[in-house]
């Protein structure tokens, strides 16, 4: 679950794989009214050019 200020819930991440990699990667989804009606999906990764494994992106296009 994906919260804003510990408690509002305005979205959620789910465990998936890659069809041509096989490596694992989180899928993300964000939904909220002050978003308006679409969705934002994204994925979390590793932050480019980080030596730290435990850094993380959001990577996402946004709609243009």
């Amino acid at each position: 679950r994906i919260l804003a200020e510990g408690r509002t819930e305005i979205g959620g991440g789910w465990t998936k794989t890659g069809r041509s990699s096989g490596k694992e990667y989180i899928s993300l989804t964000f939904a909220s009214p002050s978003f308006g009606p679409a969705r934002i999906f994204a994925n979390l990764g590793r932050a480019a050019g980080q030596e730290d494994e435990s850094v993380m992106a959001i990577l996402w296009n946004p709609a243009s």
